[in-house]
């Protein structure tokens, strides 16, 4: 049967916790007795758990400090590699804020695109109009008497396609 401590720690968390605290702490360990579930028998005097935890906590944040010195040592190291390399600095660190441009501005180089693309298509104009002076015809449209004699033989081709189908 498994045993857990009274404060819900398992026996390899319990034993953590107070080898942290016999590192820092000169004092005795309080004898701790392993209980069943439902069964109370600890025997720890007021105040010397929490004064382990305390020095548990102090000394993760002493190690948490001690790897951010050592981070920031890292990446100094790192960018000036980077400067020697001719990379420059991490790109992490170099982001520009995003480029506000004014409406007039918007404007304007709105007008110069139109501009540049007016002047493409001007430059592009004689070659299509040499064209279309020599090779192409003139448009040609249809008079209306044309178009009545047209729409007739259409209609007589659909009345004998209609006459056939209804003696088939």
């Amino acid at each position: 049967m498994e045993t857990v401590w009274k404060f819900g720690y398992h026996d390899s968390q319990c034993e953590a916790i107070l080898d942290v605290s016999r590192r820092d702490n000169p004092c005795p360990v309080p004898r701790v007795s392993q209980v069943l579930y439902n069964l109370t028998a600890v025997k720890i005097p007021e105040g010397v758990t929490m004064s382990n935890l305390e020095n548990a906590l102090r000394e993760l944040r002493e190690k948490r400090s001690q790897a951010q010195i050592e981070i920031e040592k890292l990446d100094q190291i790192i960018s000036g590699i980077e400067s020697l390399n001719g990379t420059g600095a991490a790109p992490s660190k170099s982001i520009q804020p995003k480029r506000i441009i004014s409406a007039a501005s918007r404007r304007k180089m709105a007008l110069a695109q139109k501009a540049r693309w007016a002047s493409i298509r001007k430059g592009s104009q004689p070659v299509v109009a040499a064209k279309t002076t020599g090779s192409a015809r003139a448009k040609r449209t249809m008079s209306a008497s044309a178009r009545r004699k047209i729409a007739a033989a259409q209609r007589a081709r659909w009345a004998k396609f209609r006459a056939a189908k209804k003696a088939a």
